[in-house]
């Protein structure tokens, strides 16, 4: 799978999506004007 990026605004908005995106398997990367800043969420489970 394809590594989303996010920005924090929007992860804010629409937090449980992309949590369930995590739990999917997908990784999900936190970005703030286009770069990395928050570290990768991913699921373990």
């Amino acid at each position: 799978m394809a590594l989303v990026q996010v920005s924090i605004r929007e992860l804010k908005n629409r937090l449980s999506h992309y949590l369930r995106l995590a739990k999917a398997g997908q990784t999900v990367e936190i970005t703030e004007r286009g770069k990395p800043v928050g570290g990768r969420v991913k699921s373990y489970v």
